[in-house]
This record gives structure tokens, C-alpha cells and sequence, in this order.
């Protein structure tokens, strides 16, 4: 037997080949790789090639159904409603809905997919994701990173300021289709192996991917999904097995899911995801069926046709709208021609106005140097007289200090002058006095005989 990988070629989200990797993990070998958006296209005449069916299918609902090559296990399947051509449903009736029916049921991946299904009677179940059956990495490094994957500015900085001591990292599902596309699938592969090992070594994930937050279910690390309301639809089938907020309330999520001890992730996954196990190997190990059965290629292309029909329609309905403005659009080109024309005579006038002005700007800047030169001279000048004030301004307080000084030594001088002259005049007045005694002594005769006498000489 034969194995093929659905793979998307022109991805620009890495999560489809997260998807393909959780398929490749039951194929015993690859040994075709088929574009997941060019199913009808496949073509291996020889035999049967047994592929797993998972995945987001139907972008371009004609290219519908696969080719009878393949020997599919429709699981874990995803349709969205909306597509390129606005086919809508319409693609799962005639030869696309009795293609479905061969294989039923089908495992639906989300309810949302199922009631697709279930309306266009097509036997289906639901199945669950099968990158929850992705199996645990045996050299995966344990790390104490918080990995923010495409959570989106405002949620991410509302995370960091809940929780500012921890060490984050900003991880993008998104990929450049242009340059991916160039890759080969080992590569491609690898790299969804390396972005697993980092989602297992994680302390915890933060994501609004769908397909990050249930590979993390499977390696067991904890993880906090984030959705949008519109996209309800497509989550609400898988939100009772995780943690999980709106981005209108992550604040109040925030309260109750501790990223710096993050609870571990619920159990309630297991059985589905046993369930994805024992259908995929039993799928792997059980001979082809037989082919597809296909209406002729003539009447197939003719359904296809009719799918695209309102679509045509429309695209004709629109390129002669287009056409019309288009004619009206060259009416009008002489006149914004000729506005044109004057918009460059105007700009060559301000160009010109723009060289004088330019010799302008040079004089004014060389004033302007000049000006600032004399600033900084005249500031340099400040500054020494700002120096030269504030050391007058210490020697006239010094001065004034002296001066005070000696004022109060005058006042003592004068005070002492006073207190002198005054003992002066009191010592003239008492030696006047004496002296009158004295006289009056020396006059007196009695006293002059005694003078004789004892031979006084006064």
C-alpha cells in the first residue's frame, strides 16, 4: 500500500502543518504529498493511495470532490461556509454530496462543521481535532517561558502588566505563503517539529490559535485560550477541554488564571483523543477500498460548472460595472490631465521658490551660528559675572560685619571717653577742693608757727 500526506501548499498559517504532522505520525511511510487545495487533481492511475483526511478543506469549494485515487479517512475535518467563489453549501450536492456519502460518516471536527453535514444528509460524528492525538517529545527542553502566540498588541500588554515579573516570548502561527511554499516538506515538517518542542518545554501558552492550544492539550502544557466572539462557532466544540476567555474578559480571566502558577490542563480530552488514535491505525493497517465511485469526467466538469455559475454571473455583472467606470474614468483623464499639468508647472514654481528659499535658509543659518556664538560668549560673560557678584556680594557681607564691628568699638570708645573725663573732672574737682583747704591751712597762724617749728617745708 501506498501513503499520501495532505499538506497545503500555499499556507499562510503554520498550523496546517501542524495538522499534517499529527497525520504523518500514523503513516508508516510517505510516499506522495497531496495538495489539500487541489484534491480533484491528484492523479496515481497504479493504485489507491491511502490518506488521512484531516484538516481545514474547501477554499475553492469547485475544485470538489477528490479524485477517485485517493482511499480517504474523513476525519477531524473543518469546512467553513464562506470560500472564494461564494458557493456556499452547495458543493455537498449532486456528485460532491454522493462522493461524502460513500465515506460516511464523516468526523466532523466541530459541531459547526457537523451541522454542514447533517443539513445536506451526510452522515456524520463528531469527531474532535486529531492534532490532539500528537504525541509528547522526547528531547523537548523545559523552560520557564510564557509563549504568547498571536494574541494580539492590547491582549499581550494587558498579560505583561497582570503579571510583570515573568519572562515572555512572542510566537506567530503566520508564514510568509510566497517564501514557504519553497520548502521542502522534510522542512516544513521540521518546522513544525521545532515549534512543538517549544510549546511542550513552555511554563505556559497564551494563544488564539486553535491549533496551538489543542497540541498543547496532547503535550501536556498548560494553556490559556483567547477567542474572538466571531469566532465562537468554530471554538465552542473544544472550549470545555480548556481554559479559555474572550478578548473582553481576559482582565477578569487574568484574576482567576494564575500565569505565574498556571493550573493544569484538564483530562477530559483523553478519550477523544484514543478514540483518533484507534480510527487512524486501524484506517493505516486496513487494505483499500475500493475506488471512489465518480459520475464521468464530462458530467463532473458540468456540475462544477454550475457551482461557479452564480459566481460567473456575478464576476460579469461586475466587470461591466468595471467597464463602465473605467469608460467614465477616460472621460475625465483629459481633465486630470490637464490638472496635471498644471500641478507641475506649480510644482517647478516651488521648486524655484524652494532654491531661494534654500539660499535664504543658508544666510539665516549662518546667522542664526552667529547669533548663537554671541549667546555663548554673552552666557560665558554672565557666568563670570554671576561669579564676580557672588564674591562682592561675600566682601560687602564682610564688609558689613567689619562695619558693625566697629560700630560697637566706637560705641565703646565713646562710652569709656565719657566715663574717663567724667573721673577727670571729678579728680580736678576734688584736688580744688584740697587745695582750698590747703590754703586755708597755710593762712591760718597757728598752723604757721607749727610749720616753723617742726620745720615743715610744704
Amino acid at each position: 500500500m501506498k501513503y499520501g500526506l495532505i499538506l497545503n501548499f500555499a499556507t499562510d498559517n503554520i498550523g496546517d502543518d501542524i495538522q499534517s504532522y499529527a497525520a504523518a505520525q500514523f503513516l508508516p511511510s510517505i510516499d506522495c504529498v497531496i495538495d489539500r487545495e487541489s484534491l480533484d487533481r491528484f492523479d496515481n492511475s497504479d493504485e489507491p493511495v491511502k490518506a488521512i483526511m484531516n484538516g481545514w478543506y474547501m477554499y475553492d469549494k469547485f475544485n470538489w470532490p477528490p479524485s477517485a485515487d485517493i482511499d480517504p479517512l474523513w476525519v477531524s475535518v473543518h469546512i467553513s461556509e464562506a470560500d472564494n467563489f461564494g458557493i456556499g453549501e452547495k458543493f455537498l450536492s449532486g456528485p460532491g454530496g454522493e462522493y461524502l456519502r460513500q465515506y460516511a460518516p464523516i468526523g466532523a471536527r466541530d459541531e459547526s462543521t457537523l451541522e454542514m453535514f447533517r443539513r445536506n444528509g451526510i452522515d456524520a460524528e463528531l469527531s474532535g481535532c486529531l492534532t490532539l492525538t500528537l504525541p509528547r517529545c522526547a528531547d523537548a527542553e523545559k523552560t520557564d517561558e510564557i509563549l504568547l502566540v498571536d494574541v494580539g498588541p492590547a491582549s499581550e500588554q494587558t498579560i505583561r502588566e497582570h503579571f510583570p515579573n515573568e519572562r515572555y516570548a512572542s510566537v506567530t502561527h503566520a508564514v510568509n505563503p510566497e517564501t514557504y511554499r519553497l520548502l521542502t516538506v522534510k522542512e516544513r515538517m521540521e518546522k513544525a517539529a521545532a515549534l512543538l518542542r517549544r510549546y511542550q518545554g513552555a511554563k505556559c501558552v497564551v494563544t488564539s490559535r486553535l491549533h496551538c492550544a489543542l497540541p498543547c492539550l496532547a503535550l501536556g502544557t498548560p494553556v490559556l485560550l483567547l477567542y474572538k466572539d466571531e469566532y465562537a462557532s468554530r471554538m465552542k466544540s473544544f472550549l470545555e477541554l480548556l481554559h479559555y476567555s474572550t478578548l473582553d474578559g481576559l482582565n477578569a480571566a487574568l484574576r482567576s488564571y494564575d500565569l505565574t502558577q498556571p493550573p493544569e490542563n484538564s483530562t477530559a480530552f483523553l478519550p477523544i483523543r484514543e478514540k483518533l488514535i484507534r480510527v487512524c491505525k486501524d484506517f493505516v493497517s486496513s487494505p483499500v477500498k475500493k475506488r471512489a465511485e465518480l459520475p464521468p469526467l464530462e458530467e463532473l466538469h458540468r456540475w462544477q460548472k454550475e457551482l461557479l455559475q452564480p459566481s460567473e454571473l456575478h464576476f460579469r455583472r461586475e466587470i461591466a460595472r468595471l467597464t463602465g467606470w473605467i469608460g467614465e474614468l477616460e472621460k475625465s483623464r483629459a481633465y486630470i490631465s490637464g490638472q496635471c499639468e498644471i500641478k507641475d508647472a506649480r510644482i517647478r514654481e516651488l521648486e524655484q521658490w524652494n532654491v531661494s528659499q534654500e539660499a535664504a535658509k543658508t544666510y539665516l543659518s549662518e546667522q542664526c551660528e552667529t547669533k548663537d556664538s554671541r549667546i555663548r560668549e554673552l552666557e560665558s560673560w554672565i557666568g563670570e559675572l554671576e561669579k564676580a557678584r557672588d564674591y562682592l556680594s561675600g566682601q560687602c557681607t564682610m564688609k558689613d560685619a567689619r562695619i558693625h564691628e566697629l560700630e560697637e568699638w566706637c560705641q565703646t570708645v565713646t562710652d569709656g571717653k565719657d566715663y574717663v573725663e567724667a573721673q577727670w573732672h571729678q579728680a580736678q574737682d576734688a584736688a580744688t577742693a584740697l587745695q582750698k583747704k590747703l590754703n586755708l591751712l597755710l593762712a591760718d597762724v597757728e598752723i604757721q608757727k607749727i610749720i616753723q617749728k617742726r620745720s615743715y617745708n610744704i
